[in-house]
């Protein structure tokens, strides 16, 4: 057999890949090469007072809001999951929806209502708590992040353990005993998963935090760049990521060492326990869930719309739609046909240089989005400046962003697919090329298709990295979100936000049915 190493296929993969892990660890270079270029006195202003008082802001944010949403969402897929409430079917549809919703578009709905211009004021008289606060922030974070946790543990609740807590209590073990003693350890690498994923997006988070003029690492890095100090926004830029690799540092100390299994893994846990009197209650607690993300966002979005377009629609809305279709759809066709390559080398290569190389495409999954605009910035306009002013800057952000999405989609299904019917390809005379296009790729297509259409759904409601890279004139839906609330513009904010959502629902069921 040809030495694979000398295959075209294999040169071709090797090539692509390595031209996209270039792409994903340059804007991190220059950001660091930006930082290490400030000056030392920068340095020691920074340290002294500035950084101090947003990691305690943000720190304290992260732990807030992922406590909650742990609590909240594992809560809610007890519920759903492993009781007789009334709707369990459908409450698990509706739970979810709040995915659909980007929580700058829940800030920019809760802020007309409990603002100091809100309904509340307006119609009532009535002041309600401040909302520009870290309460503020946290509750309304909370709220659209713990679909993540509710998604990920109930699914870890469908494959079983049931049965273990059936047995524990015929020996008379009481119920605390039973949920400290099986339940939750059952469910600790879907609660860590949960966790890390709302954590990751807290600290990632700019359109709630700069909404609520809430001080934290990723506004106070827009605002530093706003007022054209790119190198202390480069300094704040490196110690979030230091903060970010911290946080996936801790998921991997703390994840399970020792796994603990159920006795069934063939068919799903049906088990129910029968609430009695607590039916009604816990009813009533999904339903207040469901009506504060879902019930309210929905309707502010569609009362701000009606007296929009009573006033007259937005000439410019249709402009801004088009431009976040068009970012969306080249976003997930690169992702689409870089993630084949990249998957495949992942996966499949032996040696260990090939899989670093394939394991830097995903650095995208743990950097927030106002840093990958800033290191993107800075490449374009330090190494390839003809581009800058262009869209070509927003569409590298967003594909190295969430270039990881569609890799863990097209890697699911690639791992499906046996290497011996590869090799079988290659013992009948196929060359590695062939095997490629007959074989794998068509086995791997429905993941790839799946993860460019969350790609596609991400894109269009990312927010930071748009603000940031986006040429004069060329705004999105996110963009016109963002400056139309930050004014107080509602009416003009709603229909962009509508369309967001309406274009996320679209595709939330297909996501919401693979869990």
């Amino acid at each position: 057999m040809a030495d694979k190493r000398m295959d075209p296929a294999g040169i071709v993969i090797s090539v692509a890949v390595t031209m996209v892990a270039v792409v994903v660890i340059m804007p991190l270079a220059q950001i660091a090469l930006s930082a290490l270029a400030v000056t030392p006195d920068r340095w020691v202003d920074l340290l002294d007072d500035r950084i101090p008082h947003l990691l305690r802001n943000t720190l304290s944010l992260v732990v807030a809001v992922t406590f909650l949403s742990l609590f909240w969402g594992t809560l809610l897929a007890w519920l759903a999951h492993r009781t007789d409430v009334p709707g369990a079917g459908t409450w698990r549809w509706l739970l979810a929806l709040p995915l659909a919703f980007p929580p700058y578009v829940g800030a920019l709905a809760y802020i007309s209502i409990f603002g100091p211009r809100g309904m509340l004021v307006e119609q009532f008289a009535f002041s309600p708590p401040d909302i520009y606060s870290f309460g503020g922030a946290v509750l309304i974070l909370t709220a659209f992040t713990y679909p993540y946790v509710f998604l990920i543990v109930g699914s870890a609740l469908r494959r079983g353990g049931a049965e273990l807590e059936e047995a524990a209590m015929m020996t008379g073990a009481r119920p605390l005993k039973i949920l400290f003693g099986i339940t939750l350890p059952l469910l600790r690498p879907a609660l860590l998963a949960g966790g890390l994923l709302v954590s990751l997006y807290v600290l990632g988070d700019f359109g709630v935090v700069s909404l609520l003029r809430y001080p934290t690492f990723t506004s106070a890095i827009y605002f530093q760049l706003e007022g054209f100090d790119p190198g202390s926004a480069a300094v704040l830029s490196l110690v979030l990521v230091m903060l970010t690799m911290s946080v996936l540092g801790i998921k991997r100390l703390a994840g399970p060492r020792n796994g603990r299994y159920s006795s069934r893994r063939s068919r799903p846990d049906t088990r129910r326990h029968y609430l009695g009197g607590l039916r009604i209650p816990a009813m009533v607690t999904v339903l207040l869930s469901a009506v504060a993300t879902t019930g309210i966002v929905l309707s502010v979005l569609i009362h701000w719309t009606i007296r929009g377009l009573a006033s007259g629609v937005d000439p410019r809305l249709g402009t801004y739609l088009a431009n976040s279709l068009m970012l969306g759809v080249i976003a997930a066709s690169l992702t689409m046909l870089f993630s084949i390559p990249v998957a495949h080398q992942s996966i499949r290569a032996t040696s260990l240089s090939s899989r670093i190389t394939a394991g830097l495409c995903y650095a995208g999954y743990s950097i927030p989005g106002v840093i990958i605009g800033l290191g993107t910035l800075a490449t374009f306009i330090g190494v390839v400046s003809p581009l800058y002013g262009t869209a070509v800057p927003m569409i590298a952000a967003l594909f190295i962003r969430f270039l990881p999405q569609n890799l863990e989609a097209s890697g699911a299904s690639l791992e499906r697919v046996s290497p011996d019917l590869e090799e079988a390809g290659r013992v009948g005379g196929a060359t590695r090329g062939q095997v490629l296009r007959k074989i794998t790729i068509p086995l791997m297509k429905p993941g790839v298709l799946a993860g460019g259409a969350l790609v596609f759904v991400s894109s269009i409601k990312e927010l930071p990295a748009s603000l940031i890279l986006r040429p004069a004139g060329f705004d999105t839906l996110a963009v016109r979100v963002w400056m139309e609330a930050a004014e107080g513009f509602y009416e003009l904010a709603a229909p962009a936000a509508l369309l967001i959502v309406g274009i996320s629902l679209v595709f939330l069921r297909l996501s919401v049915e693979d869990f």
